[in-house]
């Protein structure tokens, strides 16, 4: 299945959805600063409830948030067992957390993994989380930059024997900076528009 095509988003940066080390360098253009909000979290491969976002925050920022929190929640789920996960699942998942060109990145991805029946264990640990400004654009849609730093070091990636990895494409980096460009509709929610993704050398709390 091929989805409908969204002209922005590149389907290499579907690489640091799934938080491998084959991240690009590339961020979206323009980003707006960051706001002084930082949010210490943890996620891992069987999601649980994350804390809700600083009260300093305004509306759409606090959106913003919660659907990169809940996309992430959704990827760690399919990473931890991607033979349950074929594109029609991944597709219901993710339609109401990003747009149809990420998805598709993301489909792309998890395919290797799950053809090669690998899966990954242990936890990644969300260390900061930072907002920039809501601003509008063409069309009447709001868009917010969020900016994630997570700590990967407990993260390796196994076959269905449970033997490690050892693959490139199976390789987390220690620490991992997502930055996710969300846009909200004039009349919708806050989606993932396009993703970029960078090896650093830790994360500030």
């Amino acid at each position: 299945m091929v989805l409908n095509r969204f002209p922005l988003p590149a389907i290499a940066l579907a690489l640091a959805a799934l938080g491998l080390a084959a991240c690009t360098t590339a961020t979206p253009t323009t980003l707006p600063s960051a706001t002084a909000t930082s949010v210490a979290q943890t996620a891992s491969a069987t999601p649980t409830g994350a804390p809700s976002p600083s009260p300093t925050m305004d509306a759409d920022q606090a959106a913003a948030i919660e659907v990169v929190e809940q996309y992430s929640e959704v990827m760690a789920t399919i990473r931890a067992d991607p033979a349950k996960y074929d594109q029609y699942k991944m597709i219901e998942l993710l339609k109401p957390l990003a747009y149809d060109d990420m998805i598709q990145a993301n489909l792309n991805g998890i395919r290797t993994w799950r053809n090669n029946g690998w899966r990954d264990e242990g936890t990644v640990h969300t260390i900061s989380t930072s907002a920039g400004e809501a601003t509008e654009i063409a069309g009447g849609s709001t868009r917010v930059v969020i900016t994630m730093c997570k700590d990967q070091r407990e993260v390796e990636v196994v076959d269905a024997k449970g033997k490690k990895v050892t693959a490139k494409a199976a390789q987390f980096p220690d620490f991992l900076q997502n930055t996710y460009e969300m846009r909200k509709q004039a009349s919708g929610t806050f989606k993932l528009w396009e993703l970029a993704g960078k090896a650093v050398e830790g994360c500030a709390s």
